[in-house]
């Protein structure tokens, strides 16, 4: 009977060591994993307490390169806004996402997710930092774009549409001037139009649809001359 003790207190120690063999290997394949990310990654237990954190998330809020475990958040992040937003996060225990722009010119979109942690109390938190900076970018000049074109659009027409009303009420001997005025403006409407089309195919160019040409210079600057004076004649 001591023999079968003795062996089954031996197979279970094997048993709780071959187990935490591979809960070191599952962790370590974990950590391996999140270290590669290039996306900055912090995961916190639901005292606040860092359980483990990526190069990338160091660079963004600054840190030293020591060893971050087990400090608090406000140890490691010394941005009062970052530090704010993911103490809201781990008090709601839910799933979010959420901008950060931690200085001019850069933004994030903050995904942050409860996970459970070793310590079985409050659910913890992982935060991924997705940096978005050049989409905002291009959002911003697409806005800006659109506002540009509105107001160059509208002024031509704005023009047209007050020379054909004077047209009602003119002399006709005063009509020349309004017509040529209506013609002016869209003449000018039908060169921004071009000038629309040509921005798209030149996207378009760049996107991989690109066609080369030879082209004669010298003709080439004659005829753009050429047609620079007769628009400024007119």
């Amino acid at each position: 009977q001591e023999k079968e003790l003795r062996e089954a207190v031996n197979w279970t120690g094997r048993a709780v060591e071959e187990r935490i063999g591979a809960l070191e290997g599952e962790r370590a394949r974990l950590g391996a994993l999140l270290s590669s990310m290039s996306e900055p990654v912090v995961a916190l237990n639901g005292a606040g307490r860092v359980l483990f954190t990526n190069r990338p998330f160091v660079d963004l809020v600054g840190a030293s390169d020591s060893d971050h475990t087990e400090r608090f958040v406000w140890e490691v992040c010394r941005n009062e806004e970052l530090r704010l937003l993911l103490e809201r996060g781990l008090a709601s225990g839910a799933a979010a996402t959420t901008d950060w722009a931690p200085y001019s010119g850069r933004h994030y979109l903050v995904s942050l997710s409860p996970i459970a942690t070793p310590e079985n109390g409050a659910p913890g938190l992982v935060a991924t930092f997705a940096d978005v900076s050049e989409l905002k970018r291009v959002e911003k000049m697409k806005s800006d774009f659109v506002a540009n074109v509105s107001h160059e659009l509208r002024t031509p027409l704005q023009a047209i549409q007050g020379a054909l009303e004077a047209l009602e009420h003119v002399e006709p001997s005063e009509a020349a001037r309004f017509v040529a005025m209506a013609r002016r403006h869209s003449d000018r409407l039908g060169s921004l139009t071009r000038d629309l089309l040509s921005l798209h195919r030149i996207e378009r160019i760049g996107s991989g649809a690109a066609r080369t040409a030879e082209l004669k210079l010298h003709d080439f600057l004659e005829e753009t001359c050429a047609l620079s004076t007769v628009l400024a004649e007119r």
